[in-house]
């Protein structure tokens, strides 16, 4: 009579994870170099974001100080009004 705790005998299903796992044994070398290339490829793209953002930063406060700019140069009267928007419009984006 076998014992209750005995062991099974291997199945298809043990007998196909077994050839599962040889062959993932056999594959890592290249599932190592893919999670390393997509790692290298989100550092890459977080730096192009991080650049876009610090890039698109400084254009808004660029935007923002030559709008206050013009803004003092239209509070201004005769001549000074006439020279400051004449320099503004000189100035180099």
């Amino acid at each position: 009579m076998p014992s209750k705790l005995a062991l099974p005998a291997p199945t298809w299903i043990t007998v196909h994870w077994q050839q599962v796992r040889r062959q993932a044994g056999e594959r890592r070398p290249l599932l190592v170099l893919t999670v390393l290339g997509v790692l290298v490829l989100l550092v890459v793209f977080g730096g192009i974001v991080r650049r876009g953002t610090e890039s698109a930063g400084l254009r808004h406060a660029a935007e923002a100080a030559r709008a206050q700019a013009l803004w003092r140069c239209k509070l201004l009267r005769g001549p000074a009004r006439h020279e400051c928007l004449l320099a503004l419009a000189t100035q180099v984006r």
